[in-house]
């Protein structure tokens, strides 16, 4: 931009003024006047006015020029005074009174006319409407004007909130509604602190306020402190209400607060200042974005007719609006700018981050563009948190604790903190518990900003942030299943989940050895939980990041490892044992005897619960010598426990009994409580079967307690399950009902299919046992098909059996039932449940008067039971009593 023309004056003050004038455009690099402009609010045409033509400009239009080029305001003023002293026929177009004499405190001898010329000032600016959702802030203002009337409260209130939240469509709203409780005016002053223009000086702001009132320019002290006296002695004793709009900080308002009980100050800004609240009482009130009804609501108010036929259109705007007030205003203008567009292919023009804030401009607009809004709290922001807040544009994750905002900076905790106190302030983030986020337009916005900052920035940016939550995760792992687990730690580990995740996942694009660390970290905490949809996933990231050309194969084992074991507990058998067939291949080909180890107890798990226990019994036979001679001792705990499993399972139930008292000997010397609640769990069924039942009871109880304290829910559904059925065989029914329904409604919670499949199938035999046969058979063929679809033979065989029993009770025979579980049990070879079947079939044949059938049947199955050494012996020996069958009191034992 080149000079502009200067007006042809002879010497004197008003050639001073404009030379002046020309002089600082130069020195501010020559702006264009529609530049001026929009930083003055009025046309380019006036602004050339103002600097070509031989006329003196007013004082407030000059204001705003000087304020804009970041000129000497108090310097042009004297100037503008004296030009217009000097020449009267150039007539500013507003008069000015002769200067009066002052003093070093002021204009004294003018101060007693003031009062006289007072002007009452309706300045309000027109309502914004509708207003939705403030209800409760319209209240609260309400509530502290009556206090100020009463004197029990203060007469400055403070609304706060972030960029676009309504601030002052909430300030004006409410201003009408006791505009006629202030007489003596209401004044609004926008300060500007947040805005395309300079913001106003103190100085400039208390004179705005002067002369607004009716003093003349003349009669406005020098001084800042000499004009804040003024302005309260004008005020004493009236009944005025005054605006503040838009104050980037308490200086620029601390001077305008009146002395008077009588006068009511609303102050609007997207700082906390604090300071404002310690030095002058006032109150705060924040403002939030609007929740989704509300801003709904407003978004259907606002686009009117349309909104009716498309309530789903409306709600998916409101929501990537961030249900943020301006953004929802500025959608609604742009979405019924053309009527021949269906409203659902106007939002979809919302969907994408770029296209989203170009959608937001305002028709370039700059006081509503949303990224100009954003702009310029973003400009108020210190060195240390303005790099923050563009850095944030580099995290993967929603939320961050201020120790990892800390690491981002790359700055200590104290320096982390303070940047992020000033972000908090400037509500430019959101406090979310310990973490602070962003909404979604904001994090739009600090996106565009982090993708112009240098690539090698944003590298060593991202690493900063992923070795912090690799420590930290690291540190909560450790302390969550520590010996006496962390409650703090497994609640951390809860509350940022999502942020872990998604840090892993990005990680995996640019730091392979960050995300597999992560996934190593996380897995126990993700299982255990039962949050098995996380744990897959992240484990298929990290396979996938392994795979990569140079990537680690003794990682990528390690990852399907632990992919097979969580793809088990959800119930995909035939993935998992894929998976685990890779991990061994993979430790064999890499001669690691540890990794073939665990690939055995990964291989293992899927073959007991596919009830191939004598394949099982072998596999972890070697697994725990080999456990044994590595010295790993959780290894060898594990495989002993999962042995125990298979043993129980083919009803060696004394040797099972063994394998887990071993495990959990080994667990407890460990100190590894997650591992020993689940042997606690399995010593209880052993005990269960053996008739044991106070000491089931015991055990279960302790499998529960200690599921509870370190945050194994699965663990837990499984325990309460177990205890609803030692309640079933102690008669207890009520007992029994309840602690399966808790069951039930854990296990489903967590996606633990096989222990949802057995709580239902107990609740499903106690409620066939009090007698409510056509529920107890629609649970019982629930379970059935959950059990199927766990791939869990061993819950599908004793279903059937239940099953059988039930039809029984019911009144039919149940053979059918009981002869497929008694095919299944040969499958499996487990022999406590062939049992069971043969018992049923017995029942069977004597319901068909067929009793020599029914003895042949009660006679295998009392061999088997009296084998295992269960309880049901005893029984089957009663009924062959009642045939008048003389059974030997024992045979010899199942081996």
């Amino acid at each position: 931009m080149s000079p502009l023309p200067q007006p042809p004056l002879p010497p004197g003050p008003v050639a001073d003024l404009f030379g002046a004038l020309h002089e600082l455009h130069h020195r501010a690099g020559w702006p264009s006047l529609r530049r001026i402009a929009a930083e003055v609010g009025c046309s380019h045409t006036t602004v050339s006015v103002a600097f070509s033509e031989p006329r003196l400009p007013r004082w407030g239009l000059l204001e705003l020029i000087v304020e804009a080029l970041d000129g000497d305001v108090e310097g042009f003023r004297e100037l503008w005074l004296a030009a217009s002293a000097a020449d009267t026929d150039l007539g500013p177009t507003t008069s000015v009174p002769a200067p009066a004499a002052s003093t070093a405190s002021g204009p004294a001898p003018a101060e007693p006319d003031q009062r006289e010329r007072f002007a009452a000032p309706r300045e309000l600016p027109a309502p914004i409407v509708p207003v939705v959702g403030r209800a409760a802030d319209l209240a609260r203002l309400d509530d502290a004007f009556e206090a100020a009337q009463a004197g029990t409260g203060p007469g400055v209130v403070l609304i706060t909130g972030p960029a676009g939240v309504g601030k002052t469509c909430l300030a004006v709203a409410w201003s009408h509604t006791v505009a006629g409780r202030h007489p003596d005016g209401q004044l609004y002053l926008d300060l500007r602190g947040y805005d395309v223009s300079r913001a106003r000086t103190p100085a400039a702001a208390a004179e705005s306020v002067l002369r607004r009132l009716g003093v003349a320019a003349a009669a406005v002290p020098r001084e800042l402190a000499d004009r804040s006296a003024l302005l309260r002695s004008l005020l004493a004793g009236r009944r005025l209400l005054l605006v503040l709009d838009n104050a980037h900080s308490a200086d620029q308002v601390a001077p305008l607060l009146p002395g008077a009980a009588s006068c009511f100050v609303v102050v609007t800004s997207r700082d906390g200042l604090p300071s404002l609240v310690t030095r002058a009482g006032a109150q705060r009130i924040g403002l939030r974005r609007l929740d989704e009804d509300d801003a709904t609501t407003l978004l259907a108010q606002l686009i009117g007719k349309p909104a009716a036929a498309r309530p789903d259109a409306v709600a998916e705007l409101a929501r990537r609006c961030a249900y943020l007030p301006l953004a929802l205003r500025v959608a609604a203008e742009v979405v019924t700018r053309d009527p021949d567009w269906e409203l659902a292919e106007q939002v979809a023009r919302f969907e994408g981050r770029a296209a989203r804030l170009d959608l937001l401009d305002a028709g370039g607009d700059e006081r509503t563009s949303v990224r100009s809004v954003f702009s310029w709290s973003r400009r108020r922001l210190g060195p240390q948190a303005g790099t923050l807040f563009e850095l944030l544009g580099f995290s993967p994750s929603r939320e961050l604790e201020t120790a990892a905002a800390a690491a981002l900076l790359g700055a200590g905790p104290a320096a982390g903190a303070a940047a992020v106190d000033e972000l908090l302030r400037a509500h430019l983030v959101e406090r979310r518990g310990d973490a602070i986020g962003l909404h979604d337009l904001l994090r739009d916005y600090v996106v565009e900003l982090a993708a112009r900052r240098p690539a090698a920035e944003r590298h060593a940016a991202r690493q900063r942030l992923f070795d912090h939550h690799v420590r930290a995760t690291g540190r909560a792992a450790a302390a969550a299943f520590a010996d006496a687990g962390s409650a703090e730690a497994r609640t951390w580990l809860d509350r940022h989940r999502q942020s872990l995740l998604a840090v892993a996942r990005s990680a995996g694009q640019d730091s392979p050895s960050h995300c597999l660390r992560l996934a190593a970290l996380l897995h126990p905490y993700l299982e255990v939980s039962g949050y098995y949809g996380d744990a897959i996933a992240l484990q298929r990231t990290a396979i996938q990041t392994a795979q990569r050309p140079g990537g680690d194969r003794a990682e990528l084992a390690g990852a399907l490892r632990r992919l097979a074991g969580v793809l088990r507990r959800s119930g995909a058998l035939a993935e998992s044992l894929a998976a685990a067939e890779r991990t061994m291949a993979l430790y064999e080909e890499l001669d690691d005897r540890a990794g073939i180890a665990s690939a055995l107890d990964a291989l293992t798990a899927v073959h007991v619960r596919q009830g191939r226990n004598e394949l099982a019994g072998e596999e972890l036979a070697r697994a725990v010598e080999l456990h044994r001679e590595l010295g790993d001792g959780p290894g060898e705990a594990a495989a002993a426990n999962r042995w125990g499993i298979a043993l129980m399972q083919l009803g060696r139930f004394a040797d099972a009994l063994a394998r887990h008292e071993h495990a959990y000997a080994l667990y407890r010397t460990l100190g590894q409580r997650v591992a020993l609640g689940r042997v606690a769990n399995n010593v209880g069924v052993v005990s269960l079967r053996l008739g044991r039942y106070e000491a089931a009871h015991a055990a279960l109880s302790e499998a529960l307690t200690i599921a509870t304290e370190v945050g194994n829910r699965a663990g837990m559904g499984v325990a309460l399950a177990n205890l609803g059925e030692v309640a079933e065989r102690r008669g207890r029914y009520a007992d029994a009902v309840e602690s399966y329904r808790q069951g039930i409604e854990v296990c489903a919670q967590v996606g633990y299919l096989a222990g949802l499949a057995d709580a239902r199938r107990g609740l499903g035999v106690v409620l066939a046992r009090q007698g409510a046969h056509a529920k107890a058979l629609e649970t019982l063929r629930a379970a059935l098909e959950l059990g199927r679809g766990a791939g869990d033979a061993d819950v599908e065989t004793a279903t059937l059996n239940d099953i059988g029993l039930a039809e029984r009770l019911a009144g039919a025979d149940g053979a059918a039932s009981h002869r497929a579980a008694y095919e299944a049990a040969g499958v499996t070879g487990d022999l406590f449940q062939r049992a069971k079947a043969l018992d049923g079939l017995a029942w069977a044949a004597l319901a068909g008067t067929d009793v020599p059938l029914a003895r042949s049947h009660w006679l295998e199955a009392l061999g088997l039971f009296d084998g295992l050494g269960v309880p049901e012996a005893a029984d089957v020996r009663a009924e062959l009593a009642r045939l008048g069958t003389e059974a030997p009191s024992t045979l010899a034992p199942v081996e």
